[in-house]
């Protein structure tokens, strides 16, 4: 079970890094919003998009280092069987929500600063 869950951290990482890459090279310029960051937020302006994006990607590249170096840390450190797996999987959870809604959030705060 242990290497199956490695196995996935491995995956979920490189999916949080290709995201992450894509975000800050690769998303649609400013009115095509066909690929990026799409929040209703991120969408009201260029400055705004371009924002976003780079946030969300910054984030998403920095929370698959971390998913990376955690799993392997977490056995390292003697976790295994269903307590290295509660814990992965709840520091998973965390990355993802964290990279989807984070980025609006501090849109959202930034905006209703005078």
């Amino acid at each position: 079970m242990d290497t199956a869950v490695i196995l996935l951290n491995f995956v979920l990482s490189l999916i949080l890094l290709g995201t992450g890459l894509s975000l800050l090279k690769k998303h649609s310029p400013y009115p095509d919003f066909s690929s990026g960051y799409h929040h209703k937020a991120a969408m009201e302006s260029r400055e705004t998009w371009e924002t976003a994006n780079r946030r969300a990607g910054i984030l998403c590249i920095a929370e698959g280092i971390f998913l990376f170096l955690a799993g392997p840390a977490l056995f390292y450190l003697g976790m295994t069987g269903p307590a290295f797996f509660a814990v992965w999987l709840a520091l998973a959870v965390i990355a993802v929500l964290l990279a989807v809604f984070l980025p609006a959030l501090t849109l959202k705060i930034g905006r209703k600063r005078p």
